[in-house]
């Protein structure tokens, strides 16, 4: 056993705690011993994409940080049931934690069955749901058999939506050589199992569990990680400066909402002017700072007289020695009196406040040295603080900055729409606030020939590349560009920014370099100078499955881009006008790379061989970026019958490149040609630099 764990309950010790015991437990641990059971008042599984690459990614950097340390999950909150006649082992109601036991449970099955994982200890999960066979079934099958393509329809979509998805983020990362051939995957392997810990908490005994589960879900936050930091920041701060810099960084933190919302309506005018576009406060750092300190202790002052008493919202500086005392300081604010109700949350950020900290900290600083010096991960956020001289008043300023910049350059989700690129607007004659677009015409929404639209796709393409709240380093390369633009870029200027940003990202992430040449990292693309290589690296076309989801969406724009501004004529078939379809056609969450000619044809079908295909059905031009959950319901149907599936006038098309492999009538074998022709068409397409344009 590794020294590090002999402190971390072990399957063999387990007997030393008794049901009721808080217990730290090893994966390995968790999984080899109890079963867990999931109540029907608990909601289905509903992890997707983001959820279940950020546990992976979670735990696999925790391996390569450090790799002789436990890596702490968080609590699994449990109730003991009492055993019946035939129980062997404790039986436990899970009241929190499912989501999490469950993509673990998922996350094992895939490294058992495509990976082939040794997990000898256990011999099955054991997760259980209570009046739900479908789910339990699902689980055990995923878990003894792996994905089975007859059973699909039989089975609960989002469990195995998680299996694909778990599987091809394991294959992005280690390929897909199996554990005994793959030094990685050992590693990551026996990390998981013996270094990742979860803690099982019980409730005591006679606990109401339904009303307990109902506190659960509505009980307030523990103290975070960035309101720890604030409250360091605050303790550095003079008595007068602590009301203006909570405020703004109150603002700042509601990712949902404009910055601008996040203020009374006379100090929002204050700060950003009449149309609430104007920035010579926001972008004027110390001195913009103190304009602000002296609004809000005017409208404190104001409050107290009007109050004539004193006032239950003082903002006097508490004995600033204890980490609650200086957080219940933050806390306290000027009530806005709104005069609008300042705004429902109509948009979703693309990026959580922790890791917004953390991009605004790393363009502050130029990048940092090295990538290491400024990691975009909230786990380490006050680690990464910690070791910086962070200057509180520049710091609150530059996020007021960012946060202002990204609301107006960088998109969000629009609810019930699609994604946003736009601006606050405020009209005085009726007293209004407005979002308009961005760039150009105001109510040009939706029309794909503007520039507002070209950017946005643009972004939406490089969101849904890299969509982990995580390491988004696309986002911080942008945000670096806006942050130190030192007035309003144009739509013509920005465009051309992005659209040279991407292909540096692709020549520096996947050209073609010599052997004793360093290869590009986002760091050294974003903050560097640096010649990125000139040619592509074919070879990472060559990776089957494991092709990269960004070249897949770059691809998917460079098609988007020549149907709506290009001259290449690209319709291959007058039924699916790819013009037509482009009009309409959006980024979304993709994960799972299809062959359009499937690896394993149904009813005995002819698998695609030819010579004119040197890598047959893992060609490049037989594969696509589409969802994980079309992808398991399609997988081995004939190309004519995922033709049939998906009709030429369809609204919500995933995939341009798979729209133009469908206009082909046939897809075998015998048309080898075709899809030859088709990928050296997809190729050029791919590789095509802005200059060139």
């Amino acid at each position: 056993m590794n020294d590090n764990n002999k402190n971390i309950a072990q399957p063999a010790i387990l007997s030393a705690y008794t049901p009721l015991s808080i217990v730290p437990l090893t994966i390995e641990g968790l999984f080899a011993n109890s079963r867990y059971v999931i109540p029907i008042y608990q909601r289905n599984y509903a992890w997707g994409e983001v959820e279940v690459e950020q546990l992976i990614q979670d735990i696999y950097d925790q391996s390569l940080l450090a790799k002789n340390k436990n890596y702490y999950l968080g609590s699994l909150v449990v109730a003991h049931r009492p055993k019946q006649i035939n129980d062997t082992g404790d039986i436990y109601e899970t009241i929190d934690g499912q989501q999490r036991h469950t993509t673990l449970s998922i996350l094992l099955a895939v490294l058992k069955n495509e990976f082939s994982c040794s997990l000898d200890i256990i011999k099955q999960v054991n997760l259980y749901f209570d009046s739900r066979l479908k789910s339990q079934s699902t689980i055990q099958a995923l878990y003894s058999h792996g994905k089975q393509d007859h059973l699909i329809m039989e089975q609960e979509s989002a469990m195995l939506d998680a299996y694909n998805i778990a599987c091809d983020y394991l294959t992005k990362l280690f390929g897909k050589e199996t554990v005994t051939k793959n030094i990685a995957l050992t590693n990551f392997w026996h990390y998981l199992l013996h270094n990742v810990v979860i803690v099982r908490s019980p409730v005591p005994k006679d606990t109401d569990l339904n009303h307990y589960f109902e506190i659960m879900n509505n009980r307030g936050e523990q103290l975070e990680k960035h309101e720890v930091l604030k409250a360091q920041l605050m303790n550095q701060l003079e008595k007068r400066q602590q009301l203006a810099f909570a405020k703004i960084w109150d603002a700042c933190s509601h990712m949902d909402k404009y910055v601008q919302y996040g203020f009374s309506s006379d100090i929002r005018k204050r700060i950003f002017g009449i149309g609430l576009n104007e920035t010579g406060i926001v972008f004027s750092g110390k001195e913009g700072f103190e304009k602000i300190i002296g609004y809000f202790n005017a409208a404190l002052e104001k409050t107290a007289e009007k109050e004539n008493s004193s006032s239950s919202i003082s903002i006097v500086k508490p004995a600033l020695n204890r980490i609650e005392d200086i957080f219940k300081a933050a806390s306290k604010s000027v009530e806005a009196n709104t005069e609008d109700n300042n705004g429902e949350e109509q948009f979703g950020s693309i990026i959580n406040f922790p890791n917004f900290l953390l991009q605004t900290l790393k363009v502050m600083n130029n990048g940092g040295a090295r990538e290491s010096d400024i990691p975009l991960d909230d786990k380490r956020l006050l680690d990464v603080f910690s070791k910086q001289e962070v200057d509180p008043s520049l710091f609150i300023m530059s996020l007021l900055k960012a946060r202002f910049l990204f609301d107006k350059y960088l998109i969000k989700r629009e609810r019930d729409k699609d994604w946003s690129l736009k601006k606050m607007k405020y009209y005085p004659d009726t007293k209004q606030i407005n979002y308009v677009n961005t760039f150009g015409s105001e109510d040009s929404e939706g029309d794909a020939t503007q520039l507002n639209h070209r950017i946005k796709m643009l972004l939406s393409m490089l969101h849904v590349s890299f969509p982990a709240m995580i390491y988004k380093n696309w986002f911080n390369g942008v945000l670096q560009y806006v942050f130190n633009t030192n007035s309003a870029p144009s739509a013509e200027k920005y465009l051309t920014m992005l659209e040279n940003y991407n292909d540096r990202i692709f020549y520096g992430l996947f050209g073609s370099y010599s052997d004793d040449a360093e290869g590009f990292n986002f760091h050294r693309i974003i903050y560097t100078e640096d010649t990125v290589a000139s040619k592509f690296n074919e070879s990472e076309l060559y990776k089957g499955t494991g092709v990269q989801n960004y070249i897949f969406n770059r691809l998917d724009y460079e098609i988007w881009k020549e149907c709506m501004f290009g001259t290449i004529k690209l319709t291959v078939n007058p039924k699916r006008d790819m013009a037509r379809i482009c009009k309409s056609f959006s980024f979304s969450m993709r994960s799972s790379v299809e062959h359009y000619y499937p690896q394993n044809p149904i009813d005995e079908q002819p698998k695609l061989i030819s010579t004119i295909l040197s890598r047959g059905v893992d060609s490049f031009g037989n594969l696509c970026l589409i969802s994980s959950s079309k992808n398991s319901r399609l997988n081995n149907l004939m190309p004519r019958a995922k033709r049939d599936h998906y009709p030429p006038y369809e609204k919500n098309v995933e995939s341009l490149k798979q729209q133009l492999m469908m206009s082909y009538d046939e897809w075998d074998s015998a048309h080898a040609i075709d899809i030859n022709d088709h990928e050296v068409a997809m190729v050029s397409l791919l590789k095509q630099k802005y200059s060139t344009i």
